[in-house]
């Protein structure tokens, strides 16, 4: 089953991320209470969604979409401060934690590789529980639910520009499927990122 999701289902959400995306992500670094703070926002606000995909009445996937980035980014970087501080205050002493902090938020250039006309269309995090990837089933309405995504985005402009590590090449089908054809490699900690952009 597919549905929009709402503020109830915050801590799925957030378990699911956790459970499944790449350690070296910075919002895996900053842990749990930066990742709630990200999606909460998200689920606040008018001019973003997520799609979430039930099975066994569980969320096993999801997708998200912005339709104001920049907005996005403004209003979730004076939520997020306060973790940034708890991360430092507990690393203080580990240089390796801080140097390494500090080199993937001064890497991650984005506004330098995407067309400021294009910024705020913003295909986001998407994630398949790694439980349920072979499930025929959840994939299929995954991709339903990228793809009902994709189409709410497409209402507000033609083109959108989402990213990935390098390293993740299952995600090149996906962002091909909807047209994101344009690859842009970004330098970046503690990996290189890929630019997909549809224009």
């Amino acid at each position: 089953m597919i549905k929009t999701a709402n503020i109830i289902d915050l801590e799925s959400i957030v378990e699911l991320h956790m459970q499944n995306m790449d350690k070296k992500e910075l919002s895996m670094i900053l842990g749990e209470n930066f990742v709630r703070t990200f999606y909460k926002l998200i689920l606040q606000r008018k001019d973003t969604n997520i799609n979430l995909v039930i099975y066994d009445n569980n969320v096993v996937a999801f997708s998200v979409i912005f339709l104001n980035y920049s907005g996005f980014e403004t209003d979730f970087k004076k939520r997020a401060i306060i973790h940034l501080f708890k991360f430092l205050l507990e690393n203080i002493l580990s240089f390796s934690s801080l140097l390494n902090l500090y080199k993937t938020i001064k890497t991650k250039k984005l506004k330098n590789f995407i067309p400021e006309d294009i910024y705020n269309y913003h295909v986001g995090v998407f994630i398949i529980d790694n439980k349920h990837r072979r499930n025929e089933v959840v994939r299929n309405e995954f991709i339903e639910a990228y793809k009902d995504n994709i189409v709410k985005l497409k209402s507000v402009s033609s083109k959108f520009w989402g990213c990935f590590r390098v390293s993740n090449k299952g995600v090149i089908k996906l962002v091909k499927m909807v047209g994101m054809l344009k690859m842009v490699e970004m330098p970046c900690y503690p990996e290189k990122i890929i630019i997909s952009i549809k224009d």
